[in-house]
C-alpha cells in the first residue's frame, strides 16, 4: 500500500491510498482504539471481513448505531442474508468469514452501507443486488462509474 497526496481536509488528515491485492484476507481483531478514526470505513472493513479468512472482531464501534442509519443492524442484516455468520453487540460485531453466494441486502438508504455492499458484489460467487442505494452520490459521486473503471461490475 501507498499514500499519495496526502492533504487535509478541514481538520482531518486523508490521502489517495494505492492497494495492490496480496492474496487472501484474514479476519482481525480492530484496535479499539483506532475505532473513532476509522467510523465512515467500518461498513466497508465489516464487508470486506465477509470475505475473510477467519473472524474480524469490532468492539467501541456504538457510533455506527446513530449516523444515517444503525450501521451496525443495516451490515448485520444485509450479511446474514447472505449467509453470512456473525454476532452483533451493542457496540461492533463479530464476523466470521468465507465465501460469499449471491441475493439482495438492503442498504437502508444509507450511502456508505450500500457502497460497502456494492464492494462486497465484486467477490460474490453470484449477483448481489442492492436495494436501499439511491443516496450514493451524497459522498461519491460517480462512484459507480469509478468502480467500473477499476474492473467492477456494477449495474443501476
Amino acid at each position: 500500500m501507498s499514500i499519495h497526496d496526502r492533504r487535509y481536509y478541514g481538520e482531518e488528515a486523508v490521502g489517495d491510498l494505492r492497494i495492490r491485492h496480496a492474496g487472501p484476507l484474514n479476519g482481525i481483531d480492530i484496535p479499539e482504539n483506532l475505532v473513532p478514526s476509522l467510523i465512515d470505513e467500518l461498513p466497508v472493513i465489516l464487508a470486506l471481513a465477509a470475505t475473510s479468512s477467519g473472524t474480524t472482531r469490532l468492539r467501541g464501534a456504538a457510533e455506527l448505531r446513530v449516523k444515517e442509519s444503525d450501521r451496525l443492524a443495516v451490515m448485520a442484516r444485509g450479511l446474514g442474508a447472505l449467509g453470512v455468520k456473525l454476532k452483533e453487540y451493542d457496540d461492533g460485531m463479530d464476523v466470521r468469514g468465507g465465501s460469499i453466494g449471491g441475493g439482495t441486502v438492503d442498504g437502508a438508504g444509507d450511502h456508505r452501507c450500500a457502497m460497502s455492499f456494492a464492494i462486497l458484489g465484486q467477490g460474490a460467487d453470484s449477483p448481489l443486488r442492492v436495494s436501499g442505494a439511491e443516496n450514493i452520490d451524497t459522498s461519491y459521486p460517480g462512484f459507480a462509474d469509478d468502480l467500473t473503471r477499476v474492473g467492477g461490475n456494477i449495474a443501476a
